[in-house]
Formats: structure tokens, C-alpha cells, sequence
């Protein structure tokens, strides 16, 4: 019989290595250095999904961040 720990356990096992699948992913998609650079890098983007969950507006994290109102949505609905 599986305990409930061990579930838990195992489920945070597969999300990290989801988490690392998909960085091997974009690395592989981009290893040519290709396409557009990213504005913003994980903190960044990480500082505005957390505004955006406290009630900051689109309007103010535009004007915050200095990026444009796309890169703000696509950043709060990412993944």
C-alpha cells in the first residue's frame, strides 16, 4: 500500500523533472541563439506574476517594468 507521503513524495519528483524537460526544451529549440531575446529574465518575471496576484494593474506594472502591455499578459499567463 502506498502512504500518502510517499505520493506526495513522487508527485514533487515529477514536477522538477518536468520543470527540467522543459529547460532542456527551450535550450534545444534555441540552441542556435535564434528568434527574439527575452526582455525580462525569471525574477522579473516572477516580481510581476506576484504584483499582478496582489492587484497591481496591467497599466502600473507597464510604467514599473518598462515593458509593454504583450509582454506583461504573456508573462501572467504563462504556464
Amino acid at each position: 500500500m502506498v502512504t500518502k507521503i510517499q505520493l506526495e513524495t513522487r508527485i514533487s519528483q515529477l514536477e522538477n523533472e518536468i520543470v527540467e524537460l522543459r529547460q532542456r526544451l527551450v535550450k534545444e529549440k534555441n540552441k542556435y541563439n535564434a528568434g527574439r531575446k527575452k526582455v525580462t529574465n525569471d525574477e522579473i518575471d516572477y516580481e510581476i506574476q506576484k504584483a499582478y496576484s496582489f492587484g497591481t494593474s496591467m497599466d502600473k506594472l507597464v510604467k514599473q517594468f518598462k515593458v509593454s502591455k504583450g509582454t506583461i499578459f504573456k508573462i501572467i499567463h504563462a504556464d
